[in-house]
């Protein structure tokens, strides 16, 4: 899968800079779901996914400087998050981008981390890739849960969530990830939407 120290190096710092990025998506969340009165236990669960990220841009960051003896850069997580939409338009936000980024992007992430635990032969990177896959999926269930009961609450949800069903693109994401990872991981995700949508 990785040829060379160097692609090793540049896997791990980027998914550093990654899951620190993800900070404040998930602060964002928590304000959404407030605004539009979700079930507290969603913030809940919001919030300690915001300190997993945090805790896996360390574990990542570190094994940069295991492998290349020296650390990697970690600007101050942005704070200057939106403000969460209001009313019916906050649903379908939250809706759409459930179903985005958390169904499809930490669905992804979880199977990136436990397919590249997988072939790992370091003790380290096993245990870091294991607990980032973990994590991930929990993230990815959560958002499962909030695009469900979001398209609970109307039919213009559920058509907003319709209408971005199959906008999304089918390629790989990020270049030591294979591409077949992102296509199976796409249709297995779609196919579990479309269940949703279906009974909705």
């Amino acid at each position: 899968m990785l040829d060379s120290r160097e692609q090793i190096v540049a896997m791990w710092a980027r998914r550093a800079q990654q899951e620190w990025a993800s900070i404040p998506a998930f602060v964002q969340l928590i304000q959404q779901l407030q605004t539009v009165g979700a079930p507290a236990v969603f913030s809940r669960r919001a919030g300690r996914a915001a300190e997993q990220e945090m805790q896996h841009a360390v574990l990542t960051a570190g094994m940069t400087a295991k492998v290349w003896g020296s650390g990697v850069s970690l600007a101050p997580a942005d704070v200057n998050t939106r403000a969460p939409a209001l009313g019916r338009e906050g649903l379908k936000r939250l809706a759409v981008e459930s179903w985005l980024d958390g169904c499809l992007g930490e669905g992804f992430a979880a199977l990136s981390a436990a397919k590249e635990a997988e072939v790992t032969s370091d003790p380290h990177a096993l245990s870091t890739l294991q607990q980032i896959a973990r994590d991930e999926q929990s993230h990815a269930d959560l958002a499962w849960d909030i695009l469900a009961w979001s398209m609970a609450q109307g039919d213009d949800v559920v058509n907003a969530v319709r209408a971005v069903r199959d906008a999304v693109p089918i390629q790989e994401r990020g270049s030591t990830i294979p591409p077949q990872w992102w296509v199976d991981a796409v249709a297995q995700s779609r196919a579990r939407l479309n269940t949703l949508i279906d009974t909705a």
